[in-house]
């Protein structure tokens, strides 16, 4: 399984990724921003809408992608609403739609 080799860093996204060593660059960096308020659709899920008010909004999202990009060994994968603008305005490798959301995938190796 997966599992054992996955971890789960506490923190400011920007702050681990900028101090981490070459030794321990990661394969791959997953980011997940907050989407943005919804202001002509439903209201996210009840159990996320207290996590909605106390993150607020992730306005620092774009910042994210450069330093992701310059740790990650293999993909950056970032999810977005499914008709957002790409991170940082940076067009993906590759491009994976749902319904309301897609993944966007920066191919490095």
């Amino acid at each position: 399984t997966i599992l054992p080799r996955m971890r789960l860093h506490h923190g400011h996204a920007l702050e681990f990724l900028q101090g981490l060593s070459a030794a321990d660059y990661p394969d791959v960096v997953y980011l997940d921003p907050m989407f943005p308020d919804r202001h002509n659709s439903a209201k996210v899920k009840q159990d996320m809408q207290s996590f909605h008010v106390a993150v607020g909004a992730d306005d620092d999202a774009d910042a994210l992608l450069a330093p992701a990009l310059a740790v990650a060994q293999k993909r950056v994968v970032v999810k977005r609403p499914r008709h957002a603008q790409p991170l940082a305005g940076q067009k993906p490798s590759l491009v994976y739609e749902g319904e309301s959301s897609r993944f966007d995938v920066y191919l490095l190796a």
